[in-house]
């Protein structure tokens, strides 16, 4: 490995990048692209979700610059919470804003990042706990069902709106979203958002199944890499859903499997995300050593030299994968994350 100092350089390189890349509103950009075709042309989009993202990279830092971007970070989510403390996947700034309805996902993710400034969240709680299906799963998108209850169709109410039915039927009809999209990441996600006292153990126990059973790469429509998946139960696991340590075992074993002297492991943001797993799950299952340096060694060596990493695919737009977005500013702020316990 090149050594502590190369990684001081290299997340002093990063968090001046971040900083000097921070829109001013607080918003961290990132892009879209239609995918398959061989040739992707990324476009600037403007999203909720890869602020809130990187803020809960970033508070991990103990490093003044670190908390700067956050704090900024918090305060752009805080001006696009909605009614009930939810959020959506696309910023007021969008035209694409109202396309979807506010969502689970973006709805914990942003919770978690704003209440690392104090932000309460309280009343998006008793929303996400009614918007479970039969088996106790959390359901993706908020609009009403059947078995949803008043409060939340009065929390809800702007899908009586018929301008927003006809949105939604255009959602329906043109993506690869449905109203009962249930998803394996997003539940993980909503779970450690809600922590060990509130995470109902019907959804704590489908999210070990299906990493038990291998389809972490394949139980969610939208996030579709495996490292995605390991980093949230790891996060989960550190904090506090004890059912998610069982996963610890299977996540390492699957990180060390893939990980070859030769070869890098994937993308920085994937290498990034599997450091974090390692790193969360070491206190649960023996990591070795070796594997953190050659992880670590290959981040170092994938910095580009004006202090960012690559972006790369992080989020799709359906099981078919036609579309995507990806970040610099995402990629980034992992790979410091996964940087900053390398010397320790």
């Amino acid at each position: 490995m090149r050594g502590e100092h190369s990684v001081d350089h290299a997340v002093d390189a990063a968090l001046a990048w971040l900083a000097g890349h921070q829109r001013p509103n607080g918003e961290l950009p990132s892009y879209a692209s239609a995918l398959g075709s061989g040739v992707e042309e990324w476009v600037p989009d403007t999203l909720n979700f890869i602020t809130a993202l990187v803020a809960l990279a970033l508070d991990d830092v103990d490093d003044p610059r670190a908390g700067s971007i956050v704090d900024r970070s918090v305060h752009f989510l805080r001006t696009e919470m909605e009614r009930g403390d939810l959020w959506r996947y696309w910023s007021r700034a969008s035209d694409q804003h109202d396309y979807t309805p506010p969502n689970a996902d973006d709805t914990a993710c942003c919770s978690m990042a704003v209440a690392r400034r104090g932000s309460t969240t309280a009343r998006n709680i008793p929303l996400l706990l009614d918007n479970r299906d039969e088996r106790g799963r959390f359901r993706t998108w908020f609009v009403h069902h059947r078995s949803s209850s008043l409060p939340f169709r009065w929390a809800t109410r702007e899908d009586w709106l018929p301008r927003v039915r006809r949105r939604r039927a255009e959602l329906w009809a043109n993506s690869e979203a449905e109203p009962d999209d249930v998803d394996g990441v997003v539940n993980a996600n909503v779970v450690r958002y809600l922590g060990p006292e509130l995470a109902p153990a019907a959804a704590v126990e489908w999210v070990v199944e299906l990493v038990e059973a291998g389809l972490e790469g394949r139980c969610d429509k939208w996030h579709r890499n495996p490292t995605t998946a390991w980093a949230a139960v790891a996060d989960g696991w550190r904090a506090g859903i004890a059912g998610f340590g069982a996963l610890a075992p299977i996540v390492v074993g699957r990180i060390l499997d893939r990980l070859d002297a030769s070869e890098p492991f994937g993308p920085a943001l994937d290498t990034g995300q599997a450091i974090v797993a390692l790193r969360s799950f070491s206190a649960a299952t023996a990591v070795p050593r070796t594997a953190m340096q050659l992880l670590t060694e290959q981040l170092l060596v994938s910095q580009r030299p004006d202090g960012s990493w690559e972006r790369s695919v992080f989020y799709f737009g359906g099981p078919d994968e036609v579309f995507g977005w990806a970040s610099e500013a995402l990629s980034t702020s992992v790979a410091v994350r996964a940087l900053v316990g390398c010397t320790d």
